[in-house]
């Protein structure tokens, strides 16, 4: 599927607004068309390189969005769902187990790598591999009366020269199947 993403190239670069390949869905992956996202300090300091990931790179771990396809193993959500998304947690630690997802102990392995766990990526640029760090694993499902009505308004979100028209659920996910 041709998708347009802004892509980090550089330590420190700018956005740049490119087309992308973006693959189909494994069986536990689910495709989102982004309505709104939003940039925050967490990917300043990746684009910055505090915290070393794999470059090129496309961010977009915070949004919401509609459910475009679904894996064969995603049974919560289902093509056409409007959706909030989150960052990935283990779902099995002592603080996940808590309801703590944010001091999940695998927090860092599991969003810092840009790749599924086989170590491919679901983004390319013909040959050239993509990184992303858009693996959800949190999707809140919301029901007909929440903010429909805001997603609807948002079919593209510029905010500060960033926008994301797709995501793509990377990891096996507790809470999708």
């Amino acid at each position: 599927m041709d998708v347009t993403a802004a892509v980090i190239r550089e330590q420190s670069g700018r956005f740049h607004i490119e087309e992308l390949e973006l693959d189909d869905p494994r069986p536990n992956e689910v495709v989102v068309r982004i309505a709104g996202v939003g940039i925050c300090h967490t990917d300043i300091i990746c684009r910055d390189q505090y915290y070393p990931i794999p470059m090129p790179v496309v961010f977009g771990h915070e949004g919401s969005g509609v459910v475009e396809k679904v894996g064969s193993a995603v049974t919560k959500v289902e093509v056409g769902d409007h959706v909030v998304l989150s960052y990935l947690s283990c779902g099995h630690c002592h603080p996940c187990q808590e309801g703590k997802s944010v001091y999940c102990l695998e927090l860092f392995p599991l969003n810092f790598a840009c790749t599924r766990d086989d170590g491919s990526t679901t983004l390319s640029k013909g040959e050239e591999v993509v990184h992303g760090i858009s693996s959800i694993n949190h999707l809140l499902r919301l029901t007909r009366w929440q903010p429909k009505k805001i997603l609807s308004k948002c079919r593209k979100m510029w905010i500060s020269n960033y926008w994301v028209r797709w995501a793509v659920v990377y990891r096996p996910a507790p809470a999708l199947s």
